[in-house]
This record gives C-alpha cells, sequence and structure tokens, in this order.
C-alpha cells in the first residue's frame, strides 16, 4: 500500500494539473446526472419490492386503486346542501373524474345520481337505496312535485286523474266548486251547467242518463281548464290527500323516473331528502356529509402510482379543479390526503436540502476560521462541494432516489468530506513547516495520511453498507449513498488537496513568503511549531494515561447502560409525523380527521374465485363482525358483505339474488369493495387514529393470525399503503443489532488483515461499541423515538468514530517506529493528529448541526442525535482508545526502553556538556 501512495504522489507532484482536468472531466460527466435524480417519499420505501405484502398491495392497488385524495367542502348546512353547491361539486367532480392518475370518485352527487339512474331503469329498485330515502313526508311529496316541469305535472296530473275512482272525482269536485273557485268562476260553471242541462232535457229520454254521466265527465276536465296555476297546484295537493295506498305506489311508480339530478334540484328538495332522519343525515349517508350537513366530501381514489412527481401533478391538478370549480365564498373548501400531503413535501425538500447546504458551510467556515489555524483552510469546504456533484450525480445515474433518510446524507458527506481535506492539509502543513520543502512535504503526507485515510474510508464504506441487512429498501439506500458519497470525496478531496498544495507552493516567491512566515511563527512559539490545541491535548493524554483504569471503568459503565435501555425506545414510521407540521395540506389532512373521524384503514384483499358466491360473502361478514367485536380499537368495517346488506340486501338469499344485489350497489360504492372480475374483495377496518404505529401493527398482526391465509376457498392477506407502513415498523427496525455488530465485526476483519496484529485490530471497535452505548442513553434520556433515520445512526458511528480512532492508531504506530514507550506514543500522538481530529470532529459536528435547522421533525432529532453521536466519538477516540493502548501495553518492553531512553538523554547530556567545555577552553 505505501508502495502504491509513494508512486501516487511522485505522479501528483509531476502531473497536478493533469488531475486537476481529471477530476474536472469525470465533475462535468457526473453532473449530468443531477436532473435525473428522482425522489420518493411514499410508503414503499419501506418494504421490499419482492416480499407478499408489495406484490399484494400492487394487486389490491390494480383492482382497487391507491390512496385517496379528499376535498372538503365546509360551510353553514343552508349553504353546503344548496343547489348552488351542489352544482359546484358536480362540476369539480367531472373535472376530476377526467383527469390522469384518477381512478374514480365518490361524492353525494355522483352516489344519489347513480341511484337514480337506476330507478330510472327500474323504479321498484327505489326501496333498496342507501343513500335515497324514499319513503316521503307529504312535505317533501310536496316539494318534489314543485321540482317537475310542467309537462311532467300534466302527465302525472292526467295518470291521477284517470286513476281515481267516481267517487273520488266527486269529492274533488266538490272541493273546487266549494273552496277553490272565485265568484266569477262559480257563475261561469253555474251558467254552463243550466245550458248543459237544458241541452239534456231536449234529448229523449232513452238518452238522457247516458248525456248525462258524459256531461259529468267533461264538466271535470272543463273545471280544470278554467283554473289558472295556482289553484291547479292546490287541487293536486288535494287529490294527493285522497289517494289510497295502491293508487300512492302506482303515483311514485310514475314519479321515481322524474326526479331531477341532485345538482338540479331544489333547495327545499335537497333539504328533504338529505335530512330525511327526522331532520339529521342518515346514517348511511353521514360519511359523505359530516357534522350534519356542515360539510361535504368528496373523495378521490388514485390509481396505483406512488411516484412523487405524480403526486406533485396530482396535487396541482385537483388544485386547478377546484379553483376552476368556482364554489362560492360561503363555504370553505380544503383538499387533504395522504397523495397531496406527499405532493407537497417535494417543494419543501428542495428548500430544506438548499437551507441545509448553505447553513452547514456557512457553520464550517466559522469553525475553520476559528480553530484551524493553517493556511488556505477553505479549501476543505470548496473541493467537498465537488464531491457532493459527484455523489448526486451518480445516484442520478444509478436511479439512486432521494428519501428522507438519503436527504440527511447531504450535510453529513459535506462534514465527512471536509473532515478528509482537512486531515490532508494539517498533516501537509505540519510536514511543510518542519521542512520548509514542498515536494517533500506532498511526498510524506501522500504517503501517511492517503493510507491512515484510506484506510478509514473503507471501513466506513463497508460499516455503511451494512445497511443491506436491513430490510427497508430507504435504509439500504441510505447506505449505499452515504458509502458513494465518503468515496467521491475521499478521491477528489486527495486529489484536489495535493495538486493545488504543488501548485500554490511551486513558485519560489510563494516558498520564501512561506519561510519568512515560518520562521516568525517559530520565534513567537519559542522555536516550538505547536499550537495551544496541541499543547491542551498533550496535558489531556497525559492525564488519561494516569487514569486509564477509571476511564475504561466508566466508559463501560455507560456503554452498557445504553444497551440495556435501548429497547425501550419506541420506532416512529408514521410519515405524516415526519414531516413539517405546518405544511397546509397536512393541517388540511388533520382537519378533516377531526371532523369526519378516523380515516386510518386497515385493508385486506380477499381473492376467491368468485367472491360473489353467498358461502364467500357470508365469510366475509363473519369475518369482518369477528373482529370488530373482537378489538376495541376498529371502529367500523366495510366489505362486500356489510355495503351488500347496507343496501337491503340479505345473506340468506337465494346466488341470483345476491348477484342482482351486488351488481346493483351504486358504481361509486361497488368500486372498492368488489373488483371487476369478481376475484377480489376488501375488507377495510376502520382503527382509532390515535394508536401509534407499533400498535397499529399489533393490532394488524393480530387481525393477520385470526382471518389471514387461505382457507374455505378464500385467500385473505393485508394489503394497501397504511399495511405496508405498518410493515416498514418491523422493516426499519429489524435487524438492526445485526446491522450493529457485522459492522463492528467488519472493522475488526479489515484491521486485522491491515495491522496483522490482533490488538491493533480490536483497539478502534471498543471504543466504537461505547459509543453505540451512548447513542441510545441519549436518546431515551431524551425521550426521543428511533425513526427510520436514526435507527442508522449505528452504521453513522461506525464510520465517523473507526475513522477517528483509526487516525489516531495510525500516528501512535509512527511514533513507535521512533522507538519510544507507548505512554509517549500515546501522548504525541494525540498532541499532534488529535488537533487535526478535534478541528475536523468540530467541522463535521457543524456540518451536521445544519440538520438541525431543517423542518423535518424527523431530520431535526436525526441531526441532534449525530452531533451528539460525533461529539461521542471524537471523546471516545481521544479517550477510550489512549486508556486502552496504555492499559494494555507492554510493561515489561515500556520499562526497557524507558532505561534506554533515559540512557541516551544522559549521553547526550554529557556530549552537550563536553562540548561546551571544548569552546569555552577555546
Amino acid at each position: 500500500m505505501e508502495k502504491f501512495f509513494n508512486m501516487l504522489s511522485n505522479s501528483i507532484h509531476k502531473h497536478a494539473k493533469m488531475w486537476i482536468s481529471i477530476i474536472a472531466v469525470i465533475t462535468i460527466i457526473l453532473a449530468f446526472g443531477l436532473p435525473r435524480i428522482q425522489m420518493k417519499f411514499s410508503n414503499d420505501v419501506f418494504v421490499n419490492s419482492n416480499s407478499k405484502p408489495y406484490k399484494d398491495t400492487n394487486t389490491y392497488q390494480k383492482h382497487f386503486g391507491g390512496d385517496s385524495v379528499y376535498v372538503l367542502v365546509s360551510g353553514k348546512q343552508n349553504d353546503v346542501l344548496s343547489q348552488k353547491n351542489m352544482k359546484k361539486l358536480a362540476k369539480l367532480d367531472n373535472k376530476l373524474s377526467k383527469m390522469d392518475n384518477i381512478r374514480s370518485t365518490t361524492n353525494i352527487v355522483n352516489l344519489l345520481n347513480d341511484e337514480l339512474e337506476q330507478i330510472t331503469k327500474d323504479p321498484s329498485a327505489a326501496q333498496g337505496m342507501s343513500g335515497l330515502n324514499l319513503n316521503l313526508t307529504p312535505k317533501a311529496e310536496k316539494d318534489l312535485m314543485a321540482n317537475l316541469s310542467s309537462s311532467q305535472k300534466n302527465q302525472l296530473s292526467s295518470k291521477v286523474q284517470s286513476g281515481l275512482t267516481s267517487e273520488q272525482q266527486s269529492q274533488v269536485q266538490t272541493y273546487v266548486t266549494s273552496t277553490v273557485l272565485t265568484d266569477a268562476q262559480k257563475q261561469q260553471v253555474a251558467a254552463a251547467q243550466q245550458q248543459a242541462q237544458a241541452q239534456i232535457a231536449q234529448l229523449p229520454a232513452a238518452q238522457q242518463q247516458a248525456a248525462a254521466a258524459q256531461m259529468t265527465s267533461q264538466q271535470s276536465s272543463t273545471l280544470m281548464n278554467m283554473l289558472n296555476a295556482s289553484q291547479k297546484q292546490q287541487v293536486q295537493d288535494y287529490t294527493l290527500t285522497l289517494l289510497n295506498d295502491q293508487q300512492k305506489q302506482a303515483l311514485m311508480t310514475s314519479v321515481l323516473p322524474m326526479i331531477p339530478k341532485v345538482q338540479n334540484m331544489s333547495n327545499a328538495l335537497l333539504r328533504d331528502l338529505l335530512l330525511s332522519d327526522h331532520g339529521k343525515v342518515p346514517s348511511a349517508i353521514s360519511q359523505l356529509l359530516p357534522k350534519n350537513g356542515k360539510h361535504t366530501i368528496l373523495m378521490v381514489n388514485t390509481k396505483s402510482t406512488t411516484d412523487m412527481n405524480t403526486n406533485v401533478k396530482l396535487m396541482n391538478d385537483v388544485h386547478k379543479a377546484v379553483k376552476e370549480a368556482g364554489f362560492s365564498s360561503k363555504v370553505n373548501v380544503k383538499t387533504a390526503g395522504n397523495p397531496v400531503v406527499i405532493g407537497q413535501v417535494k417543494n419543501v425538500v428542495l428548500q430544506n436540502m438548499a437551507i441545509m447546504v448553505v447553513i452547514a458551510v456557512i457553520i464550517m467556515l466559522i469553525i475553520l476560521a476559528l480553530i484551524f489555524p493553517v493556511r488556505r483552510r477553505i479549501l476543505p469546504l470548496l473541493f467537498v462541494l465537488i464531491g457532493m456533484i459527484w455523489t448526486f450525480g451518480a445516484m442520478g445515474w444509478f436511479n439512486l432516489p432521494i428519501t428522507l433518510a438519503t436527504m440527511a446524507t447531504l450535510p453529513i458527506i459535506i462534514g465527512l468530506g471536509t473532515d478528509f481535506g482537512v486531515q490532508f492539509q494539517n498533516r501537509y502543513e505540519e510536514e511543510y513547516r518542519r521542512t520548509e520543502k514542498s515536494e517533500e512535504s506532498i511526498k510524506l503526507s501522500v504517503s501517511k495520511m492517503g493510507p491512515a485515510v484510506g484506510i478509514a474510508v473503507i471501513v466506513m464504506m463497508f460499516s455503511f453498507l451494512t445497511m443491506f441487512l436491513s430490510k427497508a429498501p430507504m435504509m439500504q439506500q441510505f447506505g449505499v449513498t452515504l458509502a458513494l458519497g465518503v468515496f467521491c470525496a475521499y478521491i477528489v478531496e486527495f486529489f484536489m488537496m495535493f495538486s493545488v498544495f504543488t501548485l500554490a507552493d511551486k513558485s519560489e516567491k510563494s516558498h520564501a513568503k512561506f519561510v519568512a512566515k515560518n520562521k516568525a511563527r517559530r520565534d513567537k512559539h519559542n522555536g516550538s511549531g505547536e499550537t495551544g490545541l496541541s499543547k491542551w491535548l498533550a496535558k489531556y493524554a497525559t492525564f488519561i494515561t494516569k487514569h486509564a483504569g477509571w476511564v475504561f471503568a466508566i466508559a463501560i459503565i455507560l456503554g452498557g447502560l445504553g444497551f440495556v435501555v435501548e429497547h425501550n425506545i419506541n420506532t416512529e414510521t408514521d410519515i405524516m409525523k415526519m414531516i413539517p407540521q405546518n405544511m397546509s395540506e397536512l393541517q388540511n389532512t388533520k382537519y378533516l380527521q377531526k371532523q369526519v373521524g378516523s380515516t386510518v384503514y386497515i385493508d385486506y384483499l380477499v381473492k376467491g374465485d368468485d367472491v360473489r358466491n353467498a358461502d364467500a360473502v357470508k365469510r366475509i361478514n363473519k369475518m369482518g363482525n369477528q373482529e370488530k367485536n373482537k378489538y376495541k380499537d376498529i371502529t367500523d368495517v366495510t366489505s362486500l358483505s356489510s355495503t351488500y346488506k347496507q343496501l337491503g340486501g340479505k345473506l340468506n338469499a337465494s346466488q341470483s339474488e345476491m348477484n342482482t344485489g351486488i351488481n346493483d350497489i351504486p358504481k361509486p360504492l361497488k368500486q372498492s369493495v368488489i373488483s371487476d372480475n369478481h376475484q377480489y374483495a376488501t375488507i377495510q377496518f376502520t382503527i382509532n387514529q390515535h394508536l401509534s404505529s407499533k400498535d397499529q401493527q399489533k393490532l394488524m398482526d393480530k387481525i393477520s393470525d385470526d382471518i389471514g391465509g387461505k382457507k374455505q376457498g378464500l385467500e385473505v392477506s393485508p394489503a394497501g399503503l397504511q399495511v405496508m407502513m405498518l410493515i416498514g415498523i418491523d422493516n426499519v427496525t429489524s435487524n438492526h443489532n445485526l446491522i450493529m455488530f457485522a459492522g463492528l465485526a467488519i472493522i475488526f476483519i479489515i484491521l486485522l488483515l491491515v495491522y496483522r496484529e490482533f490488538r491493533l485490530a480490536i483497539y478502534p471497535v471498543l471504543p466504537i461499541l461505547v459509543v453505540l452505548g451512548l447513542s441510545p442513553l441519549t436518546l431515551w434520556l431524551m425521550h426521543t423515538s428511533y425513526n427510520p433515520v436514526t435507527i442508522a445512526l449505528s452504521s453513522l458511528v461506525l464510520g465517523i468514530g473507526t475513522e477517528f480512532t483509526i487516525l489516531i492508531l495510525e500516528r501512535y504506530r509512527e511514533e513507535r517506529l521512533k522507538k519510544v514507550t507507548r505512554e509517549k506514543a500515546i501522548i504525541d500522538a494525540v498532541s499532534r493528529v488529535g488537533q487535526a481530529i478535534t478541528v475536523s470532529g468540530l467541522t463535521v459536528m457543524g456540518g451536521f448541526s445544519a440538520i438541525m435547522f431543517s423542518t423535518f421533525p424527523v431530520l431535526r432529532s436525526f441531526g441532534l442525535i449525530t452531533v451528539l453521536d460525533t461529539g461521542y466519538s471524537l471523546i471516545s477516540a481521544l479517550t477510550v482508545l489512549p486508556a486502552l493502548i496504555f492499559l494494555f501495553r507492554n510493561r515489561k518492553e515500556d520499562k526497557e526502553l524507558a532505561a534506554a531512553n533515559a540512557a541516551k538523554a544522559d549521553d547526550d547530556a554529557d556530549s552537550a556538556t563536553n562540548n561546551d567545555e571544548k569552546k569555552s577552553d577555546k
């Protein structure tokens, strides 16, 4: 390895411009991948695409659609249940139904219109309607008649009149003449009767009876023709009161096909039909008209798409349609639901990433300016930005998406990349100050720091790649992105830093200027090149070696306590709790839940040869009722069976009757409970929205144990986006300990292969193990839950902690080659490389602290814990590692070295004294 880096150092010194050009060309090529980056924030990032739940969810979405968008129209009851509002709702429904990515819509207008269409085809179907209550009161009948056109009214009037008995006709005539007619009309009627009677009297006696009957019939028609519109309405109202049950049924059969569409009904008729339960909304339609008609909901069932760009387009399309519908200012319209929330997230993500980069750069600039006393201290930060282009450009080319987890890699990679640059620059400046020869300093720095940081990077990459042991794709992507990021940052920092140093310090003018400043620095520090920080670190290391036993014991206790309490830490995977809580679509969604109750569902996919089969319908009904009665957190069940029964269907009906009843379910309802090919049905459990994600998962597992699997010709499986999220809880948390210990094992194996000594390979592992315990202890003390990002901290700690410990260990080995005692080597290593580690550690912490400024709660939590864990890693490397090395040192060898060094020091002192005496004699 040393030969390889010596070769690189020669190449960099001779061909610095070539290496800068190569880096520039690669940067340009990778930059073209940046526009190709996709964002993914849907629940499928938690579940492997080859798993059964994922495949079942795809099947579910294919037949029943994806997640729902809700349009909530709110206002006073009179404004919501008005013809004007229903027209706007119908207009919106029409626009949405024609849009891409929308499978279907459900709302009070299209539900009732669908039922009205069925009644038009078959008036007898009116008795089975779920939304329309056609057991009309006299007022409702009157309001209904008022909604009919003149021709419809005349048609009905003729049918009613023709169906009246003689007695009823006589009653109507008496009512008209005594109550309805005006005096002038009565006189006209009297004159007409007298004339008719006179004409009858002139007829032969045999014809008079028939003529009298004809006159009576004509008189009724004559009377009606004399009436104005108001009088006719009076007569119609009176006539309706005379009808018997059979006549009323015949009338309704004639009236039902004439009922106008919902958006064309008068306000009075709308209120009659929609508030038919004693002035309240019937339970069958209360979900679409919550709070007794103060709200109405339009549900938009999306297609089986979870791409973020699709959600963004869907959100924009829905907003545009709502605006174009032109709702009255008297009502308030809100859009809600997961798709529009996720759609809004994209813009927030871009804003957050930009803010985090700016803040990270500013904080790191300040830290470098304050505590990194070298020339060109800004270079590591500048070059890491090139590394970011490499990383995210490669993500675009290799189709690695940005998720909530990979978002957090941005400041992490900036911090770690800057750290690499700081290590390179610190060693180069140290050597250049000592030798004042640029070429020698480059070669020595490359040969020493190239392998040291390179080993740390390799260990980091393998540590991050242990995330592939996670079952959650998002966590795997997080590990890949970090591994890719540190590799890119290392390559860029390594070649750019040493190439720029070569070019910048090559000229005689630059060299002379440095020599002058270096002399002034040495004079200021009395010939010593040590800074105040390195002196303090030397004292600190001395203190640690004096109290190594106590330091090690305290570290073990604290780390062990963390592992003990870790199982008490909850895990949160509810995406809605991970995103900014002030997002308008999220607030709308919470408002919706407050108004209509839980919108949290656990869906089950039922597969059979024909789910309309009577036995299948009965079994689905039994499963739903059984689970609802068994678990108090299930508040409602919607299934093919419950919908069929709600519409008047009987479970003991014949198969043909059952098929007819299921086929007659209104389309907006049917498409959510049975597939078009009749091979799939759904059971949807509405659950308590206040349940935590972990409790929801436990409930789902219990339901699956009860009804899941293949039984009696039906296969029942959990499916849908909520199910994906809940399974994600297990995927995110599973293998957590395996990932951690696999990472530790990888670190040990790599270091054993590099150093070929057990003790040197195990030294870095133990300080990291302490930090891995301190991390959950901090979470527990802060009452903070794990989330998909913070649970990845173990891999991050492994990577960062390993770098710090390896750099100290490498410098310790270098110092040991000078034949000094282990205590001396420890103190020198900590004082010299410790300064660079402290600077880089604080710089990394500064970069990570930018995450705390994110508006995403999940990232704020991650940022805080990451800053603390990086601090723990730095302290552990500077404290626990020196203590370990000192405790397990070869004491016998150190005594011999100490004695030899003391003897050499005495000889050097004697030699110096003799030289001084000779000079004085002269």
